[in-house]
């Protein structure tokens, strides 16, 4: 991919950290694609290079002579999928894709990939808890829901922040987003001065992604479709005190990082 000169950039951050939007964001440069869902079988891709780097030594170097033989190789198959995702969305001159999921092997890709773009978003973990704790009990209302859960969200948090920036990687704090000098730094580190934000939530070929408040889906957020807006709905959720504490002394280092205060 980098060899055909299409630019790449990938969108990232933990699960309910404002990923959807600063996709949405971006995809409404008339260089980039238009909005699509989350690209979560690419991150398959990615998580088999990272694989077969990590166990080179014992596994990998049985069908590679050198690493740099299965890097080239494992390159190979990333630009195939890329190339053919690229054509499916329209040929764009940058394709702009996401997965949270993908996110905590952000700092393989980075260097392996220097030319794609990598923007991770940050929000407070205690607003990613409600959001997430929110989606759990429509996946499963009779759930019960306590500090094992929270123990799973903010590990999962610092899972996806974990490790320091690069130069092709931007961080984007939720908080952040609806407001200009926000935006605009984003598209000076994409190299994108031309966001057209009316065109928020266009998929490829113009058709808009319209919100529903209520949704089968239980990911589903009534912000698709809307303009660019940090959402409060689960501000009012009563956390159990601890699970607030589970939450804040796991995700602390990572707050701090970020100037978020407890």
């Amino acid at each position: 991919m980098e060899e055909a000169g299409r630019g790449v950039i990938f969108v990232g951050g933990a699960p309910r950290s404002g990923t959807t939007v600063a996709h949405a964001i971006i995809c409404t440069s008339p260089r980039v694609n238009g909005y699509v869902a989350e690209s979560s079988f690419l991150t398959y891709y990615f998580r088999a290079l990272v694989a077969g780097l990590r166990q080179f030594d014992n596994h990998t170097r049985s069908f590679f002579a050198h690493r740099s033989h299965f890097e080239r190789f494992a390159r190979g198959m990333v630009r195939h999928a890329l190339d053919r995702v690229a054509v499916n969305v329209g040929s764009p001159e940058i394709l702009a894709l996401k997965d949270p999921l993908m996110t905590p092997i952000f700092p393989m890709l980075s260097p392996l990939y220097p030319a794609f773009k990598f923007v991770v978003t940050v929000r407070h973990p205690l607003d990613v808890y409600r959001s997430r704790r929110a989606v759990m009990l429509k996946e499963k209302p009779d759930l019960v829901v306590g500090v094992n859960e929270a123990r799973m969200v903010a590990e999962e948090y610092v899972r996806s922040y974990a490790y320091r920036q690069a130069a092709n990687m931007h961080f984007m704090r939720y908080e952040d987003m609806g407001t200009e000098e926000a935006v605009r730094e984003l598209g000076a580190f994409l190299g994108l001065d031309d966001f057209d934000l009316s065109r928020m939530w266009e998929r490829p070929g113009g058709v808009r992604v319209e919100s529903i408040t209520e949704s089968t889906n239980p990911w589903h957020s009534p912000l698709y479709g809307t303009g660019v807006q940090q959402s409060t709905r689960h501000r009012d959720v009563a956390l159990d005190p601890a699970e607030v504490e589970t939450v804040l002394r796991i995700a602390r280092p990572i707050m701090k990082r970020f100037g978020y205060g407890d």
